[in-house]
């Protein structure tokens, strides 16, 4: 007599999750590409929001604050020159905070590493940079 076996064997639900397991594995390294460059965009976009919120700054007060980038937050978002209520401060994992230089006169370099070394958008932030902060390496700058 044969009994009659409803169900999956071993062998059948370990292969299933072997293949569960590699179809994952593919998905995630290629979804973690696209995450940091995700991430390295918004850095970039942020560090203009900064350079406009600098702009309005000198604007109103005839300079730009002066460095490092804890006194230009501060003349940012506080008292009598406030030009906005809050600075974007980084984005992580892997990218750094910003990084700000400045005489406090006429001119400044904002900068931010990015995770993917290789960003074409270093090259183009290194035109607009003075090298002070690092650009031309590995970090997107832009300068006035």
């Amino acid at each position: 007599m044969k009994a009659n076996r409803k169900g999956f064997t071993l062998i059948e639900l370990l292969v299933v999750v072997a293949i569960i397991g590699i179809l994952a594995g593919i998905i995630l390294v290629g979804v973690g590409g696209a995450l940091s460059k995700s991430r390295d965009s918004r850095r970039i976009a942020e560090l203009r929001q900064i350079q406009n919120a600098l702009e309005l700054y000198r604007a109103k007060n005839g300079n730009y604050p002066a460095g490092p980038v804890a006194n230009m937050v501060t003349a940012l978002t506080s008292g009598a020159t406030q030009v906005v209520k809050s600075v974007p401060t980084g984005v992580t994992p892997g990218g750094g905070l910003y990084e700000y230089y400045s005489a406090g006169v006429a001119s400044y370099t904002l900068a931010v590493t990015l995770e993917d070394a290789a960003n074409p958008e270093i090259a183009r932030g290194a035109a607009d940079g003075d090298g002070s902060a690092g650009c031309r390496v590995t970090k997107y700058c832009v300068s006035l």
